[in-house]
């Protein structure tokens, strides 16, 4: 197993996961120890419904919306490759549909080994919702890295760019 926890900016203090989103936001993430096991779990339960008959590469994630909701997707192929539906987005879709439009943090697992990011497309699909959402990465096993959107997807497009 290499994933071992947090990276160089992401630490765990008293219980309580914290992580400077950007300096140019200063948004801090704070989220507890039992709410990043909470979602891990929640995106394994996924991962196990994932429908993936050509690559069976499952991914299941949780998204946890700022009031404290948790949305839930898994990766959903089609015979037509670019049909195909990663989790990410089918979990943001899900809350945005529902009227939830801030999100805390997102859950990625897969099968792997090693603890997986999620595509490029799909970072760019979670840096829509803001910069201040912590990613964390989970493996088969339930350990996790966690990053921030700055780490994950750096000098990224965002919707302020075009306003």
């Amino acid at each position: 197993m290499t994933c071992k926890g947090f990276n160089s900016r992401v630490s765990v203090v008293d219980e309580e996961m914290r992580a400077t989103a950007s300096a140019e936001s200063e948004e801090i993430i704070r989220l507890g120890l039992s709410d990043v096991k909470s979602l891990i779990l929640k995106a394994g339960e996924m991962r196990r419904l994932a429908y993936c008959p050509y690559s069976n590469f499952r991914v299941g994630c949780a998204i946890l919306t700022s009031t404290g909701e948790v949305f839930t997707g898994c990766n959903v192929e089609n015979a037509s490759y670019t049909l195909t539906m990663c989790a990410e987005k089918v979990a943001i879709g899900k809350a945005v549909s529902e009227g939830f439009r801030k999100f805390t943090a997102i859950a990625v697992s897969t099968d792997c080994e090693d603890c997986t990011s999620p595509c490029g497309a799909c970072r760019q699909s979670i840096r829509e919702w803001g910069n201040g959402i912590l990613i964390i990465c989970a493996n088969k096993f339930d350990a996790y890295k966690a990053y921030t959107m700055d780490e994950i997807l750096p000098d990224s497009f965002s919707p302020e760019k075009l306003l």
